[in-house]
């Protein structure tokens, strides 16, 4: 995937297809889109890009979502969808979801977008890339998730996309927050979509998978594989690619979560398989449900909770022992970025060109000995470069 930083939202069509492949551009900062003003990429998925923005009219700083290639007129009428249920996500008002602002359109209909609360804390995704929870830290944090979930299920929403990288902190990380109600199952419809657009359907439930009608369970479904992933450190699921995957998900049982972690309370095996039970009906009812059972399984029904980041900060644990067991997540001020990615010897890239010039060398040969014309289709493929984004 191909990018460029652009000064003008509306100077071309913010994404665009090249074969099979997809060139996005990045909006520097300073630009506009609506009233928004864009401050810096906060990040980029399947769906859109993300951007800390600024509201001038309320001088409030905001997540701008932009999506992916979507147009306020398009035929299929994905977007009128996605804003409808942004509408009615923006109708939930609880401290466990990430509020909506605002959405809508510009550039003629090029550019549709989401405002949603901006939240300075770590993704649960960036946390767990160095840290393992103990299991109090993830008691709490499902106690939360759980409330989250059960409040959008009374107003009748279905997230569909609980993950890490959709459950955010405040900054002080006492409150964790679940993101992008409604988006995922709005945009994409069928299995091969929803597929393509995710990395591995690593919490989808059976019937997603499937491409079944899905229903509060589903939601369910995930918070439990959540729930497996962050006590044991390994997912109940682990196909080494998404057909593989999916076919687990759909047929296969996973491990008894004691058997993976035999320093988790074996009560812990009946709680996770009515969660990940591959009937929906045979599933907890509700998210609180669940969470009794779970907290039953450790004997913390009625302990006191603190936020997950809290208990950290209580405790003194530093997040920079290295492959230590902490008691919750790291501040967010501690975490460290990415190590830049190492630029590849000469001798390599030596390596590429020769092998290039001799495809080429080939090629041509290959053409005298056939005639010599290339079809039209090969005559015009190319390959576009750009400069990324540091």
């Amino acid at each position: 995937m191909d990018f460029r930083v652009i000064a003008d939202a509306c100077a071309t069509p913010y994404i665009r297809p090249v074969f099979m492949t997809t060139v996005i551009q990045r909006l520097a900062s300073g630009v506009r889109v609506g009233r928004y003003e864009i401050l810096e990429l906060l990040g980029e998925g399947a769906m859109g890009t993300v951007y800390r923005a600024r509201d001038p009219l309320i001088d409030r700083e905001v997540a701008l979502k932009i999506l992916h290639g979507r147009r306020a007129n398009d035929p299929s009428g994905d977007t009128a969808k996605f804003l409808r249920e942004a509408q009615a996500a923006g109708q939930l008002d609880h401290p466990n979801i990430v509020r909506v602002h605002d959405c809508g359109s510009d550039c003629n209909g090029e550019l549709t977008y989401i405002v949603m609360e901006f939240l300075a804390g770590p993704s649960l995704e960036k946390v767990i890339e160095k840290h393992t929870l103990a299991p109090g830290a993830v008691v709490d944090l499902i106690e939360q998730l759980s409330s989250a979930i059960d409040a959008a299920h009374a107003a009748g929403m279905v997230h569909r996309d609980i993950k890490p990288a959709n459950i955010l902190f405040t900054e002080d990380g006492n409150i964790a927050k679940l993101a992008d109600f409604g988006v995922a199952r709005r945009v994409d419809s069928s299995v091969t979509q929803d597929l393509s657009r995710m990395a591995t359907p690593l919490y989808m439930a059976p019937e997603q998978a499937q491409g079944k009608p899905v229903n509060a369970s589903t939601d369910i479904f995930a918070l439990g594989v959540l729930s497996y992933h962050l006590l044991s450190g390994r997912r109940p699921f682990s196909g080494s690619d998404p057909l593989a995957l999916s076919y687990q998900v759909v047929h296969e049982s996973p491990p008894r979560i004691s058997e993976v972690a035999p320093e988790l309370p074996a009560a812990l095996d009946a709680v996770f398989d009515r969660v990940l039970a591959k009937d929906p009906a045979d599933r907890f009812k509700t998210a609180e449900a669940f969470l009794h059972d779970l907290q039953a399984a450790f004997g913390t029904a009625d302990a006191p909770t603190v936020g997950p980041i809290g208990v950290l900060e209580q405790t003194g644990v530093t997040s920079d022992a290295a492959d230590s067991k902490v008691t919750g997540l790291p501040d967010p001020s501690r975490i460290e970025p990415p190590a830049p990615t190492r630029a590849r010897p000469i001798f390599v890239w030596g390596g590429i060109v020769t092998a290039l010039a001799a495809g080429v060398i080939i090629g041509t040969s290959s053409q005298k000995l056939t005639g010599g014309s290339a079809s039209k289709a090969d005559a015009t493929r190319s390959i576009e470069v750009s400069m990324p984004v540091e």
